[in-house]
Formats: C-alpha cells, structure tokens, sequence
C-alpha cells in the first residue's frame, strides 16, 4: 500500500498544475536535455553501425576470411603433399575453400608501366572466394575466360583501374614482369617477363583489387612465384588456401586442436584490417563518450531540480512526515520523483531517434558524395542491444543523482519545514 502511494505522490510532483514557473521549467530542461542526449546517443550509434556494416561487407567482399600459407611463405605450399581435401577435413563448418597464388609483378603497355599483384585461381573450383565471378564487366563464364588454348597469348583479366592506368582494352597485349624471378629459374628456361592478352575486366569496388589486381589461372602466375623453376608445376605450388567461413569470427579458433593446421600460418581478415577495426572501435567509443556527457549534463540538471523541488516541498514534507511517513519512505519519494522525470526523457529520446533513423533510412535526406563508400546516403543498423544498454545506464543514473537530495528531504526536521 505505501509503495503504490510513494509512486502516486512522485506523479503528483512531476505533474502537479501548481507548481511554479520556475520548477517547472527546471523539470522540463532537465526532460528534454535526456531526450535530447540519449537520441543523439541513438542517431549516432545507428549510423556508425550503418557504416560498419557497410564496410564489412566491402571488406569481405573479394576478401577470403583467412589465408592459409606456408610459414615461410616464400616457399609456398604444394598440393602433391597437402590435398585441399585434407584442408577441407581439418576446416569446421566453412563455406568455400580454394587454391590460389598471389605474387608481386609490374604490368607494361605500350609505354605505360603500374605495379600490380598476380592472382592465380582454378575457376573449376575456385567458388568466388576472391569475388572475381561476381564483379566480371560484360562477361558471364570464368571458365572460357581462363581457357588457355581458346588465345594464341595466355588469358587475364585485368582489374578496372589497372585498365584505366594502362589505358587497357579487351583483345590487347600486356607483359608482366616478376622482379623477384630467381637466377636458376631463369637458367632452367623460366621467364622473367611473359606477355597475356587482356580478356575481361572486374570491378569489385576496392580500389586495392581494382587499381593492382591481374587474375589469370594457377598454372599462368606459378610462373611468378618466388624463386619459380619448372619442377614446381608438377608439385602444383601455390602461395595458399584461402578459406570462407559461414561465420567470420570463426578464424579466431582456428589452431584449436588441431595438429594439421599447426603446421601454417594464417592470415585473417582480422589481420588484414586491424588498424581499420581497431579506429572504428576507437571512432565509436569516442563519439559515445562526448554524446553521452550531453546525458550527464542533463542529470546534473535533474538533480538540481530535484533539489529544488525538496525546497520549496519543505512544508508538505514535514506535514507528511508528522502524519506517520518515515523518511525512508520521503526518500523513495523523491528517488521516484527523479527516475519519473530521467524515464519520461529517455523514452522519448528513443522515440526521436528511432523515428530520425527511419526517416534516414526510408527518405534519405542526407546525399552522401559521390564515390564515398559506394553509397548514396547514409546507412541505418537498429542496435537493440545498444539501445537497451543506453537507457539502463542513463537511468541508474538518473536514481544515482536524484539519492542526495532525497536524502536531503527525508532527514529534515518536521519543525523546521513547519515553522516557516
């Protein structure tokens, strides 16, 4: 019974038509500062999950979740001796496992001279692990594009900027040099230069694919591996396995009891963009930290108003308190007060920001520049587990700030509250 009436006498003080201009402007600064905190915190979060989710799929995107290699990678692995059956045997749960060779080369047309990186698959059984299937232009079968006794020159396919470097069309001639070609390779008959003729362009929308890579078939770039001489073809070296997971935080149990893949390096996706993850986690928590200050503001509001609220309550306390109510019971009253005000602001403030974000979402009033991430405007991702995160610690302290004046009120003297 004194719990249901400490709550209705909280509602009567937030909501009471008589209280003063001044306490109630007070009250609701302090509401609309939460509200205006916690949907900033909403909007915010929302958006800088859009964009993490944006460029993890641009990551993945052309991007194995791991590269398996030999731990020294110079040497390669070779096929004759480790099976990809035997890869796929060790691997739980992945989706796409293939060969490939990566190897550094710089590419030469008529004059025109870039860097670019060698990309060897087996499109029989590659599964667009690199994404080269899905970002052909114009071109819809791998398999004929890397046939090689379909051209008079062994076939590529050239990334869309590298051609726009090279200034590359489809049917002409580029040779690629390998700047590491060993000196017993070259007396054993390897070539330190070869020409291919330009069959087909990609665009993954990675500049680093599209500005460097070549892809031809495994065979073609073994022959610019490091340290390449003929007897490597027969023991099919390649660079590594690259492996795709049904989930991608799967790399980072990799090693677990498992004897096989001990014998490997890896290199993951996580690996790969350290630096990127670890200053999106760092962009994140900062921004969280600043729009979170604006809640703190707020509540420091809400504790003064709470005060206030104490003071000019004087008289009704010590009436109460000399009906019978303890002042532990004055105490929750004002805790109530002050938890009614911080949880009318933080609902609101998730309403403004949810709505805010569907109307990004749905209108997109924010165009975004041309060329930034690929996208029009600005990506939404509903963080649920964020937003619940927010309203519970926006609320504790809401409770946190209102306990000093409550306490304040119920250890006043009746007298005291009565004699003026």
């Amino acid at each position: 019974m004194m719990k249901s009436f400490v709550w209705w006498l909280a509602f009567k003080q937030v909501f009471s038509r008589q209280k003063k201009a001044g306490l109630l402007f007070m009250t609701w600064a302090s509401m609309i500062g939460i509200t205006i905190g916690v949907g900033a915190l909403v909007i915010t979060l929302s958006v800088m999950g859009g964009f993490e989710r944006e460029l993890r799929h641009k990551i993945f995107f052309g991007l194995p979740h791991v590269e398996v290699m030999n731990k020294k990678a110079s040497i390669g692995v070779s096929l004759t001796r480790y099976s990809l059956s035997e890869f796929a045997q060790a691997f739980d749960q992945f989706r796409a496992l293939a060969a490939y060779i990566k190897a550094d080369v710089i590419a030469h047309q008529d004059g025109q001279i870039a860097s670019a990186t060698i990309l060897g698959i087996d499109p029989r059984k590659d599964h667009d692990v690199y994404g080269v299937r899905r970002s052909l232009l114009g071109f819809e079968s791998l398999e004929e594009l890397l046939a090689s006794e379909v051209y008079d020159y062994p076939p590529v396919i050239v990334g869309s900027g590298l051609a726009d470097t090279l200034q590359l069309h489809i049917g002409e001639i580029i040779s690629l040099l390998s700047p590491q070609a060993s000196l017993s390779g070259f007396l054993s008959g390897a070539k330190v230069s070869k020409e291919y003729k330009v069959v087909g362009y990609f665009r993954s929308g990675k500049n680093d694919y599209d500005e460097s890579y070549v892809v031809t078939n495994l065979n073609e770039a073994r022959q610019h591996m490091d340290d390449y001489d003929p007897s490597m073809d027969g023991d099919e070296f390649v660079t590594g396995v690259a492996v795709v997971f049904d989930d991608p935080d799967d790399v980072d149990r990799l090693r677990d009891n498992n004897r096989f893949l001990e014998q490997f390096s890896f290199l993951s996706w996580k690996d790969v963009n350290k630096a990127l993850l670890f200053a999106l986690l760092l962009e994140k928590l900062a921004m969280s930290v600043v729009l979170f200050l604006i809640v703190i503001v707020a509540i420091f509001s809400l504790s003064g108003t709470v005060m206030m609220t104490v003071y000019h309550k004087r008289t009704q306390i010590s009436l109460l308190r000399g009906l019978g109510m303890t002042w532990h019971d004055v105490v929750k009253v004002f805790i109530a007060h002050g938890a009614i005000i911080g949880t009318i602001g933080i609902v609101l403030g998730l309403v403004v920001g949810l709505l805010t974000c569907v109307f990004i979402l749905k209108v997109g009033v924010v165009t975004l520049p041309a060329g930034l991430y690929t996208l029009q405007k600005l990506p939404v991702k509903f963080l649920y587990f964020e937003y619940i995160l927010i309203s519970l610690c926006a609320l504790l302290m809401t409770i946190i700030a209102s306990v000093y004046p409550a306490y304040i009120a119920g250890r006043q003297d009746p007298g005291d509250g009565l004699r003026y």
